[in-house]
C-alpha cells in the first residue's frame, strides 16, 4: 500500500501558510493618547471618513458608528449631518454639524496608502513518522525506503496587500488632539471587510487606552 502521509502533511502546511497570509487581520501599529484625558470616557463622537467616493465614506462612517454603539458610545456618521455635496468639508461646516448635538469628540480617519509586498515562504521537509529519519545501516534498501518517506516542499512567494489608515480624535471644546493611531490591515477580502476589521481593532484600542468603557 502506498503511504501518502508526508504529502498530505505538506499540503496542510501549505494551506495553513496561505491562510495566514490572507487572514485580513488588522493591527494597530502606533498609538498615542493624551495622558491627561485617559479615563475621561468618550460619550458621543462624530465619525468622519476622508474619502472621495460618497458611498465608501458612508459605509466607513456607518460601520465605525455601529461599532462604537456596541461599546455604549453614541456615534454620529458625519454624512447624516453634512451634505453629500460637500466633497472637502471645511471647519465651519463641521462646527455647524456639531452644534446642539452633544458631541464631545470628532474622529477622522484617512487612507495613508495601499502597499503590495512579496513575502518568501521557505521550504519545509516533512518526515513520515512511521518510517522515521533516513536509516544508514543494513544496506542500500533500508536507506532507500526510509528516504522515500521524506518529502520536501520547495519555498514559494506570496504577494500581500497592506492597507494603512491614520486615525485622529479631537476634543470638540478645546480642539486638542486626544488620540492618534496608525493601523494596518493585511489582505482584506474586500473594502467592506477591511472597514469592519478596522472598526473592531480601533474601538478595541480605544478600550485599552481607557477612552471608551
Amino acid at each position: 500500500m502506498t503511504r501518502r502521509f508526508p504529502r498530505i502533511l505538506a499540503f496542510i502546511g501549505l494551506a495553513a501558510a496561505i491562510g495566514c497570509a490572507s487572514s485580513g487581520a488588522t493591527k494597530i501599529t502606533q498609538a498615542w493618547v493624551d495622558p491627561s484625558y485617559a479615563g475621561n470616557y468618550l460619550e458621543k463622537v462624530m465619525v468622519i471618513g476622508v474619502a472621495k467616493e460618497e458611498a465608501r465614506r458612508r459605509v466607513f462612517e456607518n460601520t465605525m458608528a455601529a461599532t462604537f454603539r456596541e461599546r455604549g458610545v453614541e456615534a454620529l456618521p458625519s454624512w447624516e449631518a453634512i451634505p453629500a455635496s460637500k466633497k472637502e468639508i471645511d471647519k465651519e461646516t463641521i462646527q455647524k454639524a456639531i452644534e446642539g448635538r452633544g458631541i464631545d469628540a470628532v474622529l477622522i480617519t484617512r487612507l495613508v496608502q495601499v502597499d503590495k509586498e512579496q513575502q518568501y515562504v521557505p521550504g519545509t521537509t516533512y518526515v513520515d513518522s512511521y518510517w522515521g529519519s533516513p536509516y544508514y545501516g543494513g544496506g542500500y534498501y533500508p536507506y532507500y525506503s526510509s528516504t522515500y518517506a521524506v518529502v520536501h516542499e520547495p519555498g514559494y512567494v506570496v504577494e500581500n496587500t497592506i492597507v494603512q489608515l491614520e486615525t485622529n480624535i479631537y476634543d470638540v471644546e478645546t480642539e486638542q488632539l486626544l488620540f492618534a493611531a496608525m493601523s494596518e490591515t493585511l489582505n482584506p477580502d474586500s473594502v467592506n471587510d477591511a472597514i469592519q476589521k478596522f472598526a473592531k481593532a480601533m474601538v478595541g484600542e480605544l478600550l485599552e487606552q481607557r477612552l471608551v468603557k
